[in-house]
């Protein structure tokens, strides 16, 4: 009976030693590697003023953008810069009021142009061959997306531009007065969204490139259009093309086929948009 009894305790005694060694193993243990992220943190970000007065302000937006880092702010006081702008640092962009924070491109060049995770919101942006476009960056720089939201895009001779792009979101702006509003191509997972269309000589289009991509995956999504007043989805006419390249940066497209995208909900009205 007591070695029976010995043999008890010796089983409890390794049942409980073992528990604790399970335990304490993985908080003493030297090999857990503990993954930071590169994004910056909350107490990181910095926000930097433009046409203001003080500390962190500057007289003009691209000298704001070219000192920001990652994940900063730069904020836009009401008043006209005629500027042309490239942006290629992860940051927002954000104008006081879309009225009265104008950004001239003086009826040349492109107003904005983005290489970098942005969100642009807030602006009048006029006056261009181009409003919007995506920059043309080698990889892996040129994996990127931005949204632009809550801005009027007019007087340009094509509003927004997107070519060879990916992931991108066009949501509540007022593209007007344009002779072409937004323009795809080679354009890939973009959703348009709540968008006023107005007055434009030809409100969208976009071309997809055979054997590049399957389908233009862009989604156009309860926008107003001036032009249609029916309670059926509203087309986008587009175009399949077939590319010829020569050698970087020359090539030749060559039209195939007529293709067409649909707006399935269009709006009856347009939205009130504001920031």
């Amino acid at each position: 009976m007591e070695n029976g009894n010995l043999i008890k305790k010796g089983v409890v005694v390794s049942v409980v030693l073992l528990f604790v060694s399970v335990s304490v193993i993985p908080s003493s243990g030297t090999n857990v590697v503990e993954r930071k992220s590169t994004m910056p943190t909350l107490y990181d970000r910095n926000t930097l003023y433009v046409g203001g007065s003080g500390p962190n302000n500057y007289t003009k937006i691209q000298d704001a953008i070219d000192n920001a880092s990652d994940g900063d702010t730069v904020f836009v006081y009401n008043g006209t810069y005629f500027e042309h702008l490239r942006i290629i640092t992860d940051i927002d962009l954000f104008g006081e009021d879309i009225e009265k924070t104008v950004i001239d491109g003086g009826e040349e060049g492109t107003v904005v142009k983005i290489g970098a995770y942005v969100n642009l919101s807030g602006f009048k942006i006029r006056n261009s061959v181009e409003g919007i476009t995506v920059l043309s960056l080698p990889p892996p720089n040129n994996i990127y997306k931005f949204n632009v939201s809550g801005n009027i895009i007019e007087n340009c001779i094509i509003g927004i531009s997107l070519g060879g792009s990916q992931n991108h979101i066009v949501y509540k702006n007022i593209i007007k007065d344009n002779e072409l509003g937004i323009n795809f191509f080679c354009a890939d997972n973009c959703e348009v969204k709540n968008n006023n269309f107005i007055n434009n000589e030809k409100h969208a289009y976009f071309e997809y490139v055979l054997f590049f991509q399957f389908l233009p995956r862009i989604k156009w999504n309860g926008n107003f259009w001036d032009d249609w007043d029916i309670r059926i989805p509203r087309p986008i006419k587009g175009l399949k093309v077939i590319m010829f390249i020569f050698r970087p940066g020359t090539g030749y497209k060559n039209p195939i086929c007529p293709w067409i995208n649909f707006d399935w909900r269009p709006a009856r009205e347009p939205y009130d948009i504001g920031v």
